[in-house]
This record gives structure tokens, sequence and C-alpha cells, in this order.
């Protein structure tokens, strides 16, 4: 029985924690950006006006065909908080039908370097207000079966 490593074992060993490290580093990156923007007022205000603008866009669009909309980018201004002066925002609204009856409806917010975003598939779903169903007509009766 020999004592100690080899340095094929060693090699393997060393090989095998790079390969961690190397698939844990991405891992790390994202949970540190998270956890900055976690505290950002800034960042906290964007996501919020986003995530408005798409639950606006799904209770908008729900009665028709949301494909026929039109992408769009504006400015607008929104507050960061009480105590906070109001925030110069760029705001793209981008649409892109899924299928026949549904589109992605994605929302960009922006301000400076600062940048939040949401997005839903909205999916035609009620008839219009005020919209009358119309009821089916009469169906006809099966003949009777044919007697030998």
């Amino acid at each position: 029985m020999s004592r100690g490593f080899t340095l094929v074992e060693a090699a393997v060993a060393v090989g095998i924690a790079a390969l961690a490290a190397v698939l844990l580093a991405p891992v790390v990156s994202v949970a540190a950006r998270a956890s900055s923007r976690a505290n950002d007022p800034v960042h906290a205000a964007l996501s919020t006006y986003a995530s408005g603008l798409v639950r606006d866009a799904a209770q908008a669009w729900k009665y028709g065909a949301p494909a026929n909309a039109v992408s769009q980018t504006y400015t607008a201004t929104i507050s960061a908080g009480a105590a906070a002066s109001p925030l110069p925002v760029s705001v793209t609204e981008t649409i892109a039908a899924v299928d026949a009856a549904s589109s992605q409806v994605t929302v960009t917010v922006t301000s400076g370097s600062v940048t939040a975003s949401a997005s839903a598939q909205v999916a035609a779903s009620a008839p219009l207000p005020g919209s009358q169903i119309a009821r089916p007509g009469l169906v006809p009766m099966p003949s009777p079966p044919a007697t030998p």
C-alpha cells in the first residue's frame, strides 16, 4: 500500500477544484448583483413601475388581440420614494406575437445606468364589454335509423 498522493491524483484534484470554481463563478456573480440591487431605491422604483405597466397591459389586452398593439418607446417621470426628487426614465414597451391568441408583452424601464424589466404572456380570453354572444342556431334532429 502506497502512502501520499501521486502526481496524477494531485492533478485530478486540482482539475476538479478548478472546474468547481468555474461552475460557481456565474452563480456568485448573479447573487452579488442581485444583493447589490436589493437596497437600491432607484432599481426598486423602476421594477415597481415596469411591473405595473405589464399588469395594466395584461388587463387592457385581455379583450382583444395584443398582436395589433404597437411597440413604443417614451419618456416619463416617476417617484423613487417619498423624499426623493422625480426620476426621469425611458420606457420601452415591446409586444411580440406568440401565437394567434396570445402575445408576449415586455416593459423595460431605464434611468441612467439602472435598468429594470418585466414581461408577461397576454392571452385574449374575454369578450369585449357590452358584446353579445350569439346563440347557436337550431340543430337538426338526427334522422331515425333505417328499418330493414
